[in-house]
């Protein structure tokens, strides 16, 4: 059998348990095709804002503010995985289904790949700010998170704080938190947990639009990242080129989407005789930019 793209796979779900949590925090940008993989990007830089000109008189010219065009090369690279099912397989369990086990095997692996990418950089980011010394709250979470927020003004989008599971628990048991489930209904005045601690009320307690949870396995695969976490400016809605030109965000992860299911991943399949076994190919193509760099802070030595 030759190669053929199985479009019908590619729109396979493979997020039962909701941990893949890269989309949520980044925005996806649509370059176009395979074509556009690379090239200049424009975008709007954090930058002061313009003032008015009062009382100019009549016959007077009026200055122009000049907008800067601000651009960044971007390049696409290439993501691959590759499976193999042998014949076996399928006449044990029919086709169907060995082509649903191979294609959310790839979907899997390329999902985990983007999550993995976006937990480096903003868990892994060289800048980081020790929530346990004075000037970043004393080790009481809410204060540096309420600190760090006035830095993050300058940039456009809603206010999330996202961790892992791991990190998440830890945050929920700190007494500064614990004093203030009571006004939730989370904790009675006696100390007792009477209903499930939920993201949105850690997020009305530390004051943020929302706060999401990521895996263990992508967010908490250190010892350093499982006490980390990141308050970051993210878009309220999807976005696209044109919005980078008119608001400064902090970045987007630039894709190529390809096919009448226009997916980021393309999956093939054909039979593979000479490794006599049914054969899966993943294809995709982007790259994580950030353009402002004061949309995010990264925390750390939580406890």
């Amino acid at each position: 059998m030759s190669r053929v793209r199985r479009t019908d796979l590619e729109i396979l779900d493979v997020d039962y348990k909701k941990s893949f949590i890269a989309g949520r925090l980044i925005k996806n940008i649509v370059m176009g095709d395979i074509a556009d993989k690379s090239g200049d990007l424009y975008y709007t830089p954090v930058q002061a804002d313009g003032s008015v000109t009062a009382g100019r008189a009549d016959g007077a010219t009026l200055a122009s503010r000049v907008l800067a065009n601000t651009t960044v090369a971007y390049a696409c690279t290439k993501d691959e995985d590759r499976v193999l099912l042998d014949y076996d397989q399928s006449r044990r369990r029919g086709m169907e289904n060995v082509d649903k086990i191979g294609g959310k095997s790839i979907k899997k692996t390329m999902r985990n790949n983007y999550e993995d990418q976006l937990a480096d950089l903003l868990l892994g980011a060289a800048v980081r700010v020790d929530v346990t010394t004075a000037p970043n709250g004393g080790d009481d979470i809410i204060k540096a998170v309420s600190i760090q927020k006035e830095n993050l003004e300058v940039v456009a989008g809603k206010l999330v704080f996202a961790c892992c599971t791991k990190v998440y628990n830890k945050i929920i048991r700190r007494t500064e938190i614990e004093k203030r489930m009571t006004f939730n209904g989370v904790m009675d005045q006696a100390g007792n947990i009477v209903r499930g601690m939920k993201e949105q009320v850690l997020a009305e307690i530390l004051n943020v639009d929302e706060v999401i949870v990521g895996s263990n396995k992508n967010w908490g695969t250190t010892a350093s990242y499982d006490e980390r976490a990141v308050l970051l400016k993210v878009p309220e809605m999807d976005i696209d080129e044109n919005d980078l030109q008119s608001d400064p965000y902090f970045g987007a992860r630039l894709q190529i989407l390809a096919g009448e299911n226009q997916t980021d991943i393309e999956i093939y399949s054909w039979d593979n005789d000479k490794e006599t076994g049914h054969q899966y190919d993943g294809l995709g193509y982007s790259e994580l930019k950030v353009l402002n760099a004061e949309g995010a802070v990264t925390f750390e030595a939580i406890s």
